[in-house]
């Protein structure tokens, strides 16, 4: 039987991807988007567009009723500009408040979601060195773990109106088609790909259609609280250019400093820096099976 699942941010790299299987296997999906027009030329064939301000419950709320889910990912580009003081308050309203509004919509309905479905990031735990982190790590203390944390404490509140809760702590999204990866991908093509800061920080990798599989996972098993959206096999920096200047037979032997990336950076820096060791061991517990278990095949897939 179709269900009905509401999703912000779908017209996003995970929100498009997702949309499109749940479209596909014939859900009743609802598109909350900004631009109405935009969203059904970027996700076609939805059951409903609904235009959506944050801050106006009353244009929207009742959409929320008898719907069996409620996916939110939508939050201002974390990477888009420098960090002031000005785009780090955007960042944070646009995560906070719009995941504040949802919950109280929801707790104001009568026939609430089975499950709310929350986006978050492996940022929640800081640069960490090589020390493993799960699901029961601490967070942080910089600008983004300290979001991360604010974003999840925020969805916690959603349990008060007796719904499942999941926090899809995601780490680097991987797709051919857009993304970071996809600039990363130029780079190394126009010979100048290589390393990143020390080389020697790990990069918590998933793959584009394992990250969607973990979402749906997560509509219909009773796994709850925080998810790591990682692959279970994280590489160092310097694995990371080697093997993918290795794939496309170019050179990784460019260098960007640390010192270099903060000034032009600033504090975004930081997060690229960042070494994070993280392990997706709730998912292992519940045998969710990855398409992509190590960085080899994740590459071959997305450069054949």
């Amino acid at each position: 039987m179709p269900k009905k699942i509401i999703i912000t941010g779908a017209t996003g790299l995970i929100g498009k991807n997702i949309s499109s299987e749940l479209i596909k296997r014939g859900d009743e999906v609802v598109v909350f988007t900004r631009n109405v027009q935009d969203a059904k030329t970027k996700v076609p064939n939805a059951s409903l567009y609904v235009k959506w301000d944050y801050n106006k419950t009353e244009e929207w709320k009742e959409c929320v009723n008898n719907s069996f889910a409620v996916i939110h990912l939508a939050g201002a580009n974390l990477f888009s500009r420098r960090w002031t003081e000005k785009y780090k308050k955007i960042i944070t309203e646009s995560r906070i408040k719009s995941t504040q509004n949802l919950i109280k919509a929801i707790s104001e309905v009568d026939k609430k979601p089975e499950v709310f479905v929350c986006s978050s990031a492996v940022g929640y735990y800081g640069n960490s060195g090589d020390k493993t982190l799960t699901e029961d790590s601490a967070s942080g203390n910089d600008f983004l773990a300290a979001l991360c944390l604010k974003w999840d404490n925020a969805a916690t509140e959603v349990e008060n109106s007796g719904v499942r809760r999941v926090s899809i702590r995601s780490g680097i999204v991987l797709s051919k088609n857009e993304g970071i990866f996809k600039k990363i991908l130029l780079v190394f093509r126009l010979f100048m790909g290589g390393v990143i800061g020390s080389g020697n920080q790990w990069i918590p990798w998933i793959h584009i259609k394992d990250i969607v599989n973990i979402y749906l996972f997560s509509l219909n098993n009773k796994i709850e609280g925080a998810v790591n959206a990682v692959s279970p096999n994280p590489v160092r920096m310097k694995e990371f250019a080697e093997e993918l200047g290795k794939a496309l037979n170019r050179p990784a032997f460019f260098k960007v400093p640390e010192f270099l990336l903060r000034i032009v950076l600033g504090e975004t820096a930081e997060a690229a820096l960042s070494s994070l060791r993280v392990m997706s061991q709730k998912l292992n517990n519940e045998d969710f099976k990855f398409e992509f278990n190590d960085f080899s095949s994740c590459l071959k897939d997305l450069l054949r």
